[in-house]
């Protein structure tokens, strides 16, 4: 039995199950001959080497398998809402949302287009999920709990509708059970930073004004007051006309 080769590879869920089910057969048959033993070192050593990859590319496309199998959105869907991004971020930004929006119940057309469209804004099209400033502005602050010297750093805006201030990454690491409190930066990393924002979304009422379609209302209620509304609506116009593909999947 020579080397695991894979004639072409499947780019379905289906496919990807049934390369998976003729590896596994050829894992039982690998397995059983180095089982069985070889009659030289040599044989011995190339029935375990044959045994190792087949493994190995069991687990490679076990992996494919269930990255396939996570909820996302269409990433060309939101490279048309922010042509600027590269293929390989919009598939990483897609993905997190996907799994968020999954999550927090953003499930419609109307409230995939209007939450799209927000963190767009609220991330300079998805091109940062960090504050651009220092954080300086909020140091002891303390309505958002920065009551230790430089927390207003530590704890500026990051994640896709920026959380700011040490009292709210303290909730955040409670709901997701990680540290955001010990290492800030995770929280502006995929998928965390569309996760924690979904989370908010939706614990602040946003799933219901997006119902509404009360775009002003929705804005006030993440921005607090109307900064950047006309931005905000040109981002909502472009992802209504891809709202269907901008649903998890």
């Amino acid at each position: 039995m020579t080397a695991v080769k894979v004639s072409s590879k499947p780019q379905t869920v289906a496919g990807i199950r049934k390369l998976l089910a003729r590896l596994r057969e050829r894992e039982a048959m690998a397995r059983a001959r180095f089982v069985k033993g070889a009659p030289t070192k040599e044989q011995r050593t190339a029935a375990r080497t044959n045994l190792d990859a087949v493994r190995r590319s069991i687990a490679r496309w076990e992996q494919r398998l269930r990255a396939e199998q996570q909820p996302t959105i269409g990433w060309r869907s939101l490279r048309h809402v922010c042509p600027w991004l590269t293929d390989a971020d919009a598939r990483r930004i897609a993905g997190g949302m996907g799994v968020a929006f999954r999550r927090y119940d953003i499930t419609t057309p109307q409230r995939a287009a209007m939450a799209v469209a927000q963190m767009a804004h609220e991330s300079d099209g998805f091109r940062t999920s960090e504050e651009y400033a220092s954080g300086d502005a909020y140091e002891g602050r303390r309505d958002l709990g920065n009551t230790r010297p430089g927390d207003g750093r530590r704890f500026k805006g990051r994640g896709r509708i920026m959380c700011t201030g040490r009292a709210n990454y303290t909730s955040a690491a409670r709901e997701f059970g990680v540290d955001f409190v010990g290492a800030a930066e995770r929280l502006a990393q995929s998928p965390y930073s569309e996760l924690v924002s979904c989370w908010w979304w939706k614990t602040h009422g946003c799933n219901e004004l997006a119902d509404a379609g009360d775009f002003v209302a929705l804005t006030r209620r993440i921005n607090g007051g109307l900064n950047g509304l006309d931005d905000r609506q040109r981002y909502y116009a472009r992802a209504r006309r891809v709202a269907r593909y901008l649903t998890p999947r």
